[in-house]
This record gives structure tokens, C-alpha cells and sequence, in this order.
């Protein structure tokens, strides 16, 4: 089988990877990145065209273009994107068989010296016509699959994975950074918090999200939060810790 991927960045090398572990397919790559490519064959769209199966690994900003390029194509097609909607992909690639909106709930990050294999992981899926390779796919690397309502707003869930990953170390830093402020000793990092974040996470996997809380919060002390609040000095961070304030006083009492 014939399988065709455009882009080879973070996500699209480690798909390639898993990919070429199956020995039936003959994987067929274009990207418009010289240096991605600089020890790897550049396929034309007129060769990846000829494949049975496409994945499009390429950033949002790029997509639609890409999308355009394969409007006439017949076979299947599956999207990674958190953001793009189905019914406007199915609007643009209108000849293929079927069309699948996947999105890998990991971090592929290229500035990250740690890779992240292509396996194990939970992935939301979207889609117009079953795709039965992708299916298989999946279950041969142990990623499960959230299947997404047709109507969803891709928007709410993106910022449910953002919240998640991004903003989760944002947090952390601002941490890190509190920290410093608060010590002599300059040289500490957001290391002194992974012991504390290893437990929250691991109570997380096995009981309930609000059974994690801890501290002020979770006894819902608000002289304590208040306290805390009216030391801060700087008003957007000031702005933030009151909307995690009252987010968190909703999710421990009413989640």
C-alpha cells in the first residue's frame, strides 16, 4: 500500500517512523522544508497523489493551501489539526473518499530534545466516510480514540488541550518565577515543583480530578485565597490567580 505524508515536522517525522515499521506500506513524503529533507527524498504531489492513503502534517496557516493542492484526489485523507473543521475540509477535498480530522492529544514539540513516539496516546477524531486504515492504524499503536461530534466546536476543544499542555507550563513558569522572587537563592527552577506535580498527576490517573486538590483550595478557605490575592502586586498576574481562584472553587464544589 501506498501511503503519501506532507510535512515532515516534529509530528510528521515520528508518524513516518511508525509508519515505515509496517512493512506493507511504501511511505512517500513531501515537504517544502529543505532542511527537514536535507537525507530524505522529496516526493512531488503529483507522486503522493498516486497514493491510496494521504496524512497532512502540515501548521494550520499552510493547510487550506495544501488542501486545494489534492482537490482532486479520490482516495482517503486524514487531517491532523486541533482547529480545522470537518465540513470545511470535506468542502475542499470534495472527490475524496473520505476525509478524517485527527488530532494526537501529545507534544510533538521541535525544540524539545525529548521525542515523543508516535504511539500511546489518546487521539480526537473527526470524520466524513470511515477510514478503515487509520482505524487499524491506530489500534497497532495503542492510540485510542475520542470520537468528536460532527458539530463540535474544534475551537473548545483546542483550548481544552491547551489548557492542558501550553498553559500548564505557563503556569509553571510564572511558578518558577514567584519562586526566585521569594529567595536568595537564584539558581532554583521549576525542578523544586516536579516531586509535587509527579503526585498530583499520578492522583489525577487513578481518582477523581477534585480528589488531587490540595491546600486553601480544596478546603475552599477563602480568607487564605484572599490573603494570598491581595499580596500580589502585579494586576495581571493578580487578574489570573482570581480567575483560577474562582475556576477552581467551581471545579472542587461543583465538579
Amino acid at each position: 500500500m501506498k501511503i503519501g505524508v506532507i510535512g515532515r515536522g516534529s509530528l510528521g517525522r515520528e508518524l513516518i517512523k511508525s509508519l515505515k515499521k509496517q512493512r506493507k506500506c511504501e511511505v512517500r513524503v513531501n515537504d517544502s522544508d529543505k532542511n527537514a529533507l536535507h537525507k530524505s527524498k522529496n516526493h512531488s504531489i503529483e507522486s503522493i497523489i498516486q497514493c491510496e492513503q494521504i496524512f497532512i502534517c502540515v501548521n494550520d496557516d499552510s493547510l487550506y493551501d495544501v488542501m486545494k493542492r489534492l482537490s482532486m484526489y479520490e482516495g482517503s485523507v486524514v487531517i491532523f489539526s486541533a482547529s480545522c473543521e470537518v465540513k470545511n475540509a470535506v468542502r475542499v477535498l470534495k472527490n475524496a473518499s473520505s476525509v478524517s480530522l485527527f488530532h494526537p492529544i501529545q507534544s510533538f514539540s521541535k525544540r524539545s530534545r525529548i521525542r515523543a513516539p508516535f504511539c500511546s496516546f489518546y487521539a480526537t477524531l473527526q470524520f466524513q466516510g470511515k477510514n478503515r486504515f487509520l482505524e487499524d492504524f491506530a489500534k497497532a499503536n495503542n492510540i485510542k480514540i475520542i470520537k468528536l461530534k460532527k458539530d463540535a466546536d474544534k475551537k473548545l476543544y483546542h483550548l481544552s488541550a491547551m489548557l492542558a499542555g501550553n498553559y500548564t507550563m505557563v503556569l509553571i513558569y510564572a511558578a518558577e518565577r514567584l519562586l526566585k522572587e521569594s529567595t536568595k537563592d537564584k539558581s532554583l527552577s521549576a525542578e523544586v515543583f516536579l516531586p509535587m506535580i509527579r503526585v498530583i498527576i499520578e492522583r489525577a490517573a487513578s481518582e477523581k480530578i477534585t480528589d488531587s486538590l490540595s491546600g486553601p483550595i480544596a478546603r475552599n478557605d477563602k480568607k487564605q485565597l484572599n490573603c494570598i490575592l491581595k499580596s500580589i502586586k502585579d494586576s495581571k498576574l493578580k487578574r489570573l490567580v482570581k480567575a483560577l481562584n474562582e475556576e477552581a472553587r467551581r471545579t472542587n464544589f461543583n465538579g
